[in-house]
């Protein structure tokens, strides 16, 4: 549901949301669990308690993947709607960039497999009428993502759109240098979480923090993601 927000009650409710995030310590003593169950349990005790309440050691992973995959939607449209009308739109944008790979598949079907086409939200492809196919044939569903997100995006402050551009920059180099074969995946995403870190904390008081605290869930999103899954198909992390 859709309200109308203020930008002060909307950041105070993000800034809150930051300071719970887990930190070193808490990611460490979760991924020394040595099997699905332990890592849930330590798992419910934080942010992600609420990700997680249906999850229990029986689930597969692609219910898993399901699972999570809906929890960071109702996260992103959540934080979305403390905002004020205007920022809504651009910000809930954010709810699809964990499956525009998984949705760039089922543009052949004959090769997607059985799981994706039957996904409840990504296998119907209405769910993606907002991308143009006659775009779509000469662009990346990336670029469309990023086509849309720019259109939907209010005014900024000249303040605010330099802070913006250092956002979208962080996260273009983070890309560039994860696509080299020699890339540390684990050191690239830490130095990303460090800049963003920083970002949220000089664009305190705008909805670019709002911004980058959604980015850092979505390092976060992932890094849970990974742990979950490699315990539910190889018994604990490796």
């Amino acid at each position: 549901m859709s309200l109308e927000g203020n930008v002060d009650y909307a950041l105070t409710r993000v800034q809150s949301q930051y300071a719970a995030r887990a930190d070193g310590s808490q990611w460490r003593r979760l991924e020394a669990s040595h099997d699905l169950g332990q890592y849930l349990e330590g798992a419910r005790t934080g942010i992600f308690g609420p990700w997680i309440a249906s999850v229990d050691r029986n689930r597969d992973a692609h219910a898993i993947e399901r699972t999570l995959r809906a929890a960071w939607r109702r996260y992103v449209r959540t934080v979305a709607a403390w905002h004020p009308r205007a920022w809504q739109s651009w910000l809930s944008w954010l709810e699809w960039l964990p499956t525009l790979g998984l949705i760039a598949a089922l543009e052949h079907p004959d090769t997607a497999p059985a799981w994706l086409c039957a996904d409840p939200v990504l296998g119907q492809k209405r769910a993606w009428a907002c991308f143009d196919p006659a775009v779509g044939a000469r662009t990346g569903l990336g670029e469309q993502w990023l086509r849309r997100w720019r259109q939907l995006r209010p005014p900024l402050d000249c303040s605010s759109e330099q802070l913006l551009a250092k956002v979208c920059k962080a996260v273009r180099e983070h890309l560039r240098q994860l696509a080299l074969d020699s890339a540390d995946a684990v050191a690239l995403r830490t130095q990303l979480r460090e800049r963003l870190q920083r970002l949220f904390r000089a664009a305190a008081g705008t909805p670019i923090a709002t911004l980058c605290h959604l980015a850092l869930m979505a390092l976060d999103f992932e890094r849970l993601r990974g742990g979950l899954l490699s315990r539910s198909l190889f018994g604990r992390g490796g």
